[in-house]
């Protein structure tokens, strides 16, 4: 094959163009249902739903319905282990849609759960438990844990559905969090500390994801709302830098293409899966290098300098104890790598598993780059 039939069938191969759609997203523009978006075979979901009876409450389900699907897709365990983490990523969706549509939250937060007053009370306990330390990510994500050791359920009641209660408020003291607390004489330090550390760039992609969805859903039609989570966790991965952003996208688009998959329930993300993703991401990195190395260049501008360092050191180990960069040889050191990163490496769930799948990818994506 002569080089420009070669870069011919390169750009067929990962053409930046091509869209990966969902069954669900298909099937909600040919058959115009938006059934599927609300998930009624879901428990989650399906409770979630139920939680709507007057036009008051329909209103706050609505707008925190989308947390709650994303979450149900990435199959995030309602679990006592993991309640804190629950209400600080959902306070976080709050306070980020509140942060980008300000009227539409306070209207929110006003018609929930008897209005500003019950979200202020909130807002006030959490910087009461917080104890005079900044309201940080990390201390808020303690303060929640906290709180959530000593919220327990009502006589009667199941625990997931307090857990969704229970979140499902945590959003609204969010939404209060990004507009009416401002004004509030007493709260007005803490609330100013929560805009100068809402920065989640460090977070993981599933923290990302999540305290997105409200703001992502906002406005937009159904079929738009049916992307396959890894994309949208994919997203999460460049959150400053852009020109990377729209590079690697289409990589994740190709692979789902590739693998045949077609729900966004489904995606191959298990242990033996992973060195295909290792094999694809090597195969576009050294396209990308090959056909397009003025990319490369600007990405690398969007890295600083001593980081980009640290990256090619990592790179250089890598390719050493992998003996080259076969696929089967990088698995082991790149799992390695990502356990030494992240501090886990065996996915409790299909959200962990795709986040694993994409750092590995993007890794492997990263390697001819950075060992060119």
């Amino acid at each position: 094959m002569n080089t420009s039939s070669r870069d011919l069938e390169r750009r067929r191969e990962y053409d930046p163009s091509f869209v990966f759609r969902t069954a669900e997203e298909i099937e909600s523009i040919e058959g115009k249902s938006v059934a599927l978006y609300f998930r009624p075979h879901d428990p989650l979901c399906a409770t979630v739903l139920k939680i709507g009876k007057t036009p008051a409450d329909i209103q706050v389900v609505s707008k925190v319905f989308p947390f709650f699907r994303l979450a149900s897709v990435l199959q995030v365990p309602p679990d006592p282990a993991v309640f804190g983490t629950w209400l600080a990523n959902a306070f976080y969706a709050g306070l980020s849609y509140g942060t980008l549509y300000p009227t539409q939250a306070e209207e929110t937060a006003e018609r929930a759960f008897g209005g500003h007053g019950y979200a202020h009370q909130r807002l006030h306990i959490l910087k009461e438990v917080l104890q005079e330390q900044p309201a940080t990510l990390k201390n808020l994500i303690k303060a929640f844990e906290i709180l959530a050791k000593n919220c327990k359920p009502d006589s009667g009641d199941t625990f997931e559905h307090h857990l969704i209660n229970t979140t499902l408020k945590s959003a609204v003291v969010g939404l209060a969090g990004s507009t009416t607390g401002k004004v509030d004489p007493a709260l007005s330090d803490f609330i100013e500390q929560l805009g100068a550390n809402s920065d989640l760039s460090n977070m993981s992609l599933l923290f990302q994801g999540l305290s997105k969805s409200m703001a992502e859903a906002e406005g937009k039609p159904v079929r738009a709302l049916l992307w396959h989570p890894l994309l949208t966790l994919a997203e999460a991965q460049y959150p400053v830098t852009p020109v990377e952003r729209r590079t690697m996208l289409p990589f994740f688009h190709h692979q789902l293409r590739v693998f045949g998959v077609r729900s966004e329930s489904e995606c191959p993300v298990e242990d033996f899966d992973l060195m295909t993703w290792i094999e694809g991401g090597l195969s576009y990195g050294n396209a990308i290098l090959e056909d397009h190395p003025q990319i490369v260049e600007m990405i690398f501008k969007e890295i600083p300098p001593g980081k980009l360092t640290r990256l090619k050191e990592i790179a250089v180990r890598l390719r050493a104890a992998a003996d080259g960069l076969s696929p089967s040889g990088l698995l082991g050191p790149l799992l390695r790598w990502h356990a030494e990163i992240y501090e886990w490496n065996q996915p409790s769930f299909y959200g962990q598993a795709l986040t694993r799948a994409i750092c590995i990818a993007d890794f492997a994506i990263w390697l001819p780059w950075l060992l060119n």
